[in-house]
């Protein structure tokens, strides 16, 4: 079997839309809470537009009301994100993925253009995204540190 893991900062997946609204673009007979964060659901819009079927989310992965249940599964966490196909890696400060969501902070900025004559034209870049990734709440958690270490491949958002 195929997945993608998500890697995140839980704090800022509080936004949430109800699961009602994707209905229809689910597999048959899959239970989801009534809420679900909207960087969760970027994360499944990205997850089906790579094609994949199978998103991993410790949230909804792991029975957080279950103590030796929860423990077992913090135990496998190399295995889980080592076995992901790719992890998807929520580097943003807020909630959703860059680009894929319907937030507007969400949203890309248009990039500036200045063009001299037919030949030439300079374009605005983006901030780096090693640096925006260094400044971002993902990167300060240990936690998340492992996730990504033990990926074999990463998404960066």
């Amino acid at each position: 079997m195929e997945w993608v893991a998500l890697s995140y900062v839980w704090r800022l997946a509080v936004d949430s839309v109800p699961a009602s609204s994707l209905v229809g673009r689910l597999p048959t007979g899959l239970r989801l809470p009534d809420m679900i964060p909207g960087l969760i659901v970027d994360a499944m819009k990205v997850v089906r537009g790579l094609g994949y079927r199978y998103l991993w989310v410790d949230r909804y992965c792991i029975n957080q009301d279950d103590v030796a249940e929860k423990q077992e599964q913090i135990a496998q966490m190399d295995r889980i994100y080592r076995g992901a196909e790719l992890t998807i890696i929520a580097a943003g400060d807020y909630n959703g993925l860059g680009g894929v969501g319907e937030d507007p902070a969400t949203q890309r900025k248009p990039l500036g253009a200045v063009s001299f004559g037919p030949s030439m034209t300079l374009y605005e870049t983006d901030p780096s995204p090693i640096a925006e990734v260094k400044r971002s709440a993902w990167f300060t958690r240990g936690w998340t540190f492992q996730e990504a270490i033990l990926s074999r491949r990463r998404l960066f958002f």
